[in-house]
């Protein structure tokens, strides 16, 4: 089970400050969405606000969107968030 939210942060109002966004979500590699939607129960009433028929049609895992591993697809994101000098690529 999954999710997402954020958080805005205004500018301090500084010259070029324009403030941030803070966004977090769960990502599931691999999920068998009709067991989800059986065990889950939603109701229409709950999916009428999210633009779709149905909660299987709005699961999409990374399996299923990049056809990597587990491994290598944590092995990317490690690689994406880690900053150059700690990776020694750094110039």
């Amino acid at each position: 089970i999954g999710g997402a939210a954020q958080r805005r942060f205004p500018g301090t109002g500084n010259a070029g400050e324009s403030g941030a966004v803070l966004h977090h979500v769960t990502m599931a590699y691999d999920i068998d969405a009709a067991k989800m939607a059986r065990v889950l129960n939603i109701s229409q009433e709950k999916l009428s606000d999210k633009a779709v028929r149905s909660a299987v049609k709005r699961v999409d895992p990374m399996k299923s969107q990049t056809g990597l591993t587990r491994e290598q697809i944590i092995d990317d994101l490690l690689a994406w968030f880690t900053p150059a000098q700690f990776r020694g690529d750094a110039s």
